[in-house]
């Protein structure tokens, strides 16, 4: 796994350091704590840089790295001035090999060190992996269960509704077959026609009613997509229309590669 797949999810801020050193400082979220990195020797970045402040959250620019490892840079402040490959921008899919340009100065440095410095701040085990803590999905059963009972109802209602326009078709059709077949049998006819026009009635009924199965369904999948996602804070991707129980045999998240416990 690269540090562009291991960074998946997270916003890497950066700046010039506070203080004396003016070193480029690099921080990122990692397990609900601030992490900080530097890059560079002392005084190598300008002044013209803005000041990457942990405390207030607040830098020069950032760098976000979605699930899908795309990355995505954002000019923090509307006087600072951020180049990718000589061109100013405001927000921009950059690549690993581009070139950023910080400030008046014109600092120099790779998006590729940058996500480098920020790879280096995730949690390593032994062997030099990324350690990805467990998080449980234990809640997301009931989420399932929920969405898996309410298409269920829908279901079984239209296809009440269906049946409902239907049938009285069906018996208007065979009243009126019984009436041709026994016409000579006395009140048969008039039986008929009474059956038929209650069947009509009916008919007009069910096929005027409101049907809003559509717009349930519809709401149905949006509260999905809203609560059945990857419990990883960092993450939060949708994990799809497939059942709970698939997602205790995936055993981990396949955008972020989170492992799971149920």
């Amino acid at each position: 796994m690269n540090e562009i797949q291991q960074l998946a999810g997270h916003t890497i801020l950066f700046g010039r350091e506070p203080g004396l050193q003016s070193r480029l400082l690099v921080c990122m979220q990692v397990n609900g704590q601030m992490k900080t990195a530097v890059m560079g020797t002392t005084g190598c970045v300008p002044q013209s840089v803005s000041r990457c402040v942990v405390e207030n959250g607040t830098a020069h620019a950032s760098l976000s790295v979605s699930s899908t490892g795309q990355l995505r840079l954002t000019n923090l402040k509307p006087n600072n001035t951020t180049r990718v490959n000589g061109v100013q921008v405001s927000v921009k899919s950059v690549d690993i090999g581009d070139e950023l340009s910080l400030g008046m100065d014109n600092f120099s440095v790779k998006v590729e060190a940058i996500v480098k410095a920020a790879a280096k701040l995730l949690p390593k085990e032994e062997g030099g992996g990324v350690k990805l803590t467990p998080v449980s999905i234990a809640h997301l059963e009931e989420v399932w269960k929920e969405y898996d009972a309410t298409i269920s109802a829908i279901q079984e209602r239209r296809l009440r509704m269906v049946k409902q326009r239907t049938l009285p078709m069906v018996l208007t059709a065979a009243s009126i077959a019984l009436a041709a077949l026994f016409k000579n049998v006395e009140g048969i006819k008039t039986v008929g026609i009474i059956v038929a026009v209650i069947c009509a009635l009916l008919w007009i009924r069910a096929y005027f009613s409101k049907d809003t199965t559509y717009e349930e369904t519809k709401a149905a999948n949006n509260k999905l997509m809203e609560r059945y996602v990857c419990p990883n804070p960092t993450c939060r991707h949708y994990l799809g229309s497939q059942p709970y129980k698939v997602l205790r045999q995936n055993k981990k998240c396949v955008y972020c590669g989170t492992p799971w416990t149920s």
